[in-house]
């Protein structure tokens, strides 16, 4: 699978290959067309970093995710929480959903806020926290004829994965009191 690798001041590449994103006529379309792309960030891409990645998007944002690109950047950018944070961690996790009698597996991408532990240094501006991107991802059951399974597996996070995190997922967090 192609990868596309984000940095920080607006850089990205396709397999290594540095994109001038100032020749791109149509970003909106462009950026569409690389949404089922893998993702790598730099150590040093920040939330910001990531809004602004999206700032050609916001078509996409609007149409796929019903929210609106602003509302999102202006609260990103102006959120300062009472807590400190180390990081922002994109992952994937297993949820299971019940259809009747039957009981199916998603996986789902989903972002963590990572508190400060004691002594720590962290940040209490969101758009100041750095991005890490964790493909690791643990199933647990329930007992299952007195035995616990636990499935240890690596997923890839794409660019939609993404898109989903910072425009549906952390928009909900912060709506629903994260910071408390």
């Amino acid at each position: 699978m192609r990868t596309l690798k984000i940095e920080s001041g607006g850089r990205i590449s396709i397999e290594g290959e540095l994109v001038d994103m100032s020749r791109v006529d149509d970003k909106n379309s462009f950026i569409s067309s690389l949404l089922t792309l893998d993702v790598e960030l730099s150590d040093d891409v920040q939330i910001e970093d990531i809004i602004h990645f999206f700032y050609d998007s916001k078509n996409i944002i609007r149409d796929i995710l019903s929210e609106e690109y602003e509302v999102v950047r202006a609260v990103v950018t102006t959120a300062e929480f009472p807590v400190e944070y180390k990081c922002a961690r994109v992952f994937k996790s297993f949820r299971v959903e019940k259809e009747g009698d039957d009981e199916f597996i998603y996986l789902a991408p989903e972002i963590e806020l990572i508190p400060v532990g004691e002594g720590g240094d962290g940040f209490r501006r969101l758009s100041e926290l750095n991005v890490v991107i964790d493909e690791n991802v643990t199933l647990r059951t329930k007992d299952i004829d007195k035995e616990k399974v636990c499935i240890k597996s690596k997923a890839k996070i794409s660019l939609m994965d993404v898109l989903i995190c910072f425009f549906e997922e952390l928009p909900m967090a912060i709506k629903s009191g994260i910071t408390t």
